[in-house]
Formats: C-alpha cells, sequence, structure tokens
C-alpha cells in the first residue's frame, strides 16, 4: 500500500552510513570547495547526508523488489522485510525516522484497457488533470493541490506488462493533509500501526468518488433533449471547471445528474467496477491478523523496551503490580510503579493521555523535552550497538537472541 517515503533520520548514525561498505557516497561543494551534502543509492533508497541532517528517501515497494519495479503486490509483511532490513543494514531506527514525505495507494488489475478507463476521467473536485506521458506510450493523470496529488496511471505501459495494471495513489506532500483527515502518521513506525489502514483505504475511495467518470458507449441520439445536452456538456472537463467556479451549488447538483445518467444510458459502469476493485485490493493488503501483529511487536520491540499497544493488537506481558528486571538497555535495574509518574523526574502524569511516559512539553513548556532526552539518548544508544552485536552474531558462541529481556514499563 506504501510506495515513496522521505524521512529525516534524528539518531546520529552519520558515520555508520559513511562507513558502510553498501553505501558509495558521492560529494556535491559549492563554489569553494565546501562540502554541501553527500548522497549514496541502494535499492532506490537515496541517502542524503548534510552538516546537520541524514535524509532517506525512496520507494519501499521497489526496495522490496531490489529497487526494480512495485506494480506487484506490498502487503504488511513485505513492509516490516524492507524495515528490518534498512535497521540491519543501515542502523535505521523506524521510531526516530520521521516522515516528510508519502506515497500510498494501490495496483489493481481491470477487465478493460487502462488508457481507455484514463480516457473516461473528465475531472476531480471539478479540477481539471495534468497529464504526463511515460516514453510516448500510456499516460498518467495528476490533480494536484497543495498539500498533496492525486496520481492515476497506466502502470502497465510502465512496466510493458501484459495484463492491465491500474495504479490509484495519493502522494501527500505535506504531512499536514493526515492531520487534517485526523490520522496520526509521523515516523516510518507508525506505517505498522493497523489502526491506521482502514483510515487510508477510506481516504483512498473517498477520493475515488470524487471523480467524475464518462462512458463512452452512451449513444446520444434519441435521447431526451435536456438530458442530451448535459451529457454532451458534462463530457468535456472544462464545463465543470467552470460550472464550479461561477456555482458550486449548482455545479454539485449537475454533477449528480451526470453521474444518474451515465449509470443509466452507458454499458459499462466504470466508477462502480473500479470502486471495488480497489476497496478489495485495499483489504487484501492490509488485514490484520494475530501472525502479523505478533511479527511487527516482535520487530518494534528492537527499538523500545515499552509495551506497544498503540502499535499492535498484540498484548503486552505488562501487569499492575510492581515489579524488577533487567533492563539490558540501561544496563542496571527499573523497578515499575503502578502510579504514572514521568521516568525521569517523577512528576505526576496521570493527567497526561494514555502511554505518555515523560512530562509533556505541552502542559509544562519547553524545558522538560530534557526529561525524554535524558532517558532516551543513552538507552537508544546502546541498543544500538546491542542490535549490531546480536543480529550479526560476531564473537558470540550461540545465539543469545531467546535469552535477551524485552521490559515493558
Amino acid at each position: 500500500m506504501f510506495d515513496f517515503v522521505k524521512t529525516n533520520i534524528t539518531q546520529n548514525i552519520k558515520s555508520e552510513l559513511l562507513n558502510n561498505s553498501l553505501l558509495s557516497f558521492v560529494r556535491t561543494s559549492d563554489s569553494e570547495g565546501v562540502v554541501l551534502k553527500e548522497i549514496a543509492e541502494y535499492k532506490n533508497f537515496k541517502f542524503i547526508i548534510g552538516e546537520r541532517f541524514v535524509n532517506v528517501n525512496g520507494s519501499l515497494h521497489k526496495y522490496y523488489n531490489n529497487g526494480q519495479h512495485n506494480y506487484n503486490n506490498f502487503t504488511i509483511l513485505n513492509l516490516v522485510e524492507v524495515l528490518s532490513d534498512l535497521s540491519i543494514k543501515f542502523d535505521i531506527n523506524p521510531l526516530l525516522s520521521t516522515l516528510h514525505n508519502l506515497e500510498f495507494g494501490v495496483n489493481v488489475i481491470l477487465p478493460f484497457d487502462v488508457n481507455m478507463f484514463l480516457n473516461s476521467i473528465l475531472s476531480y473536485k471539478g479540477k481539471e488533470y495534468e497529464k504526463e506521458t511515460y516514453n510516448g506510450k500510456g499516460y498518467l493523470l495528476r490533480f494536484p493541490f497543495d498539500n498533496y496529488h492525486l496520481k492515476i496511471y497506466n502502470k502497465s505501459f510502465q512496466y510493458e506488462l501484459t495484463s492491465n495494471v491500474l495504479r490509484f495513489e495519493i502522494k501527500v506532500k505535506k504531512m499536514e493533509y493526515f492531520k487534517r483527515n485526523n490520522i496520526e502518521l509521523s515516523t516510518l513506525s507508525d506505517l505498522l500501526k493497523n489502526t491506521i489502514y482502514n483510515d487510508l483505504k477510506n481516504l483512498l475511495l473517498e477520493a475515488f468518488n470524487e471523480l467524475l467518470i464518462y462512458d463512452n458507449t452512451i449513444k446520444l441520439k434519441g435521447l431526451p433533449a435536456k438530458e442530451k445536452q448535459l451529457l454532451k456538456d458534462g463530457s468535456n472537463p472544462k464545463y465543470w471547471i467552470e460550472l464550479r467556479e461561477k456555482d458550486k451549488n449548482k455545479f454539485k447538483y449537475k454533477r449528480k445528474e451526470f453521474r444518474k445518467l451515465v449509470i443509466e444510458y452507458g454499458d459499462q459502469d466504470l466508477q462502480k467496477t473500479v470502486y471495488k476493485l480497489i476497496e478489495d485490493k485495499c483489504n487484501e493488503l492490509t488485514n490484520p491478523n494475530d501472525k502479523t501483529d505478533k511479527i511487527i511487536f516482535e520487530y518494534l520491540s528492537q527499538f523500545t523496551d515499552r509495551k506497544l499497544p498503540e502499535l499492535t493488537t498484540f498484548g503486552s506481558a505488562t501487569n499492575n503490580k510492581e515489579f524488577t528486571r533487567i533492563n539490558s538497555s540501561n544496563k542496571g535495574l527499573i523497578s515499575v510503579q503502578s502510579e504514572r509518574v514521568c521516568l525521569t523526574c517523577g512528576r505526576d502524569i496521570s493527567n497526561q493521555k494514555k502511554g505518555s511516559f515523560f512530562c509533556s512539553e505541552k502542559l509544562y513548556g519547553k524545558e522538560v523535552k530534557q526529561c525524554r532526552n535524558i532517558n532516551s539518548n543513552p538507552r537508544n544508544n546502546y541498543l544500538r550497538k546491542e542490535i549490531k552485536l546480536y543480529g550479526a552474531g560476531i564473537g558470540l558462541l550461540f545465539d543469545v537472541n531467546e535469552l535477551r529481556v524485552q521490559i515493558n514499563y
């Protein structure tokens, strides 16, 4: 379901990346020879290192296919495989990878020619499309808006496939798009929250329903004059653009009538057929289950020793009783109380939302940001070294992963 991502890595892994044998960085400098940034590529992913930032951009779907293509299915478990590979090879922590751009959508196989369907699309929210071509063959329809672009194109022509593969996706340019739709997405790890999949599916289906689609099998001859005129005018995209600018209420009424006539007099119900294909494909790719949740939980547990109920439905072993365990990340003992207090300064945070572990910056000001940093910085530094050692198995006589203790607090 997910494709292109643009992320900012907030953990300090510059030296690890620059010394990684899988990456060959190329420097770009200004006229005075000052290095501006260094760029490397691996499996269609770009690693960009500047003086004060590390960005990783690319197609998650193509990465799964060794950077070759993104026309097949890409499931939740495939996504876990990709994120796990990025973590093992490049020390990337998904909880510390902030999202800036994201593409999500589906590839569906149509029972008719893709270009015929694309030629039938008139507008989206009263807006005309911008058309782009692929090697003079298939083409892409793009509806640009401030925070996102709706993209619909012929995936078959892009990769010279024999099947009729349509790509329908939303390219989010600004994360404000998700906030406006009440969807919490801020890091790579959030892509594994099964609570968001139904929301994203609904966004795709709502966008598809906003398309105005014509049926070129309609025969205008012999139709009542009023209906004939609306079908004739409505088959021109510019008619809807001009009507929406002049009178939005009239635009909505005419569009509703136009859709009824297309269904009544057309031989193909294109909108209903493709809508169902998109809905079914979303369900197929994102259908959560206990096995999937367990795999996600186990993967994310590498990066945090807290319970993760908000990320999966997989249960936590934590209970309300006080307990003490060895925390390998802090190399010490931690006593966990049922009382909800800041783990750093001990302030009572019972008034904060469930799942809070530190003082809220919103409630107590920017100075309490140190509560989170003091707790997480040493743990993340040690944990990264621990994962690298255990993951590689270097210098160990036997597999110790089964003996590792994950602590929930």
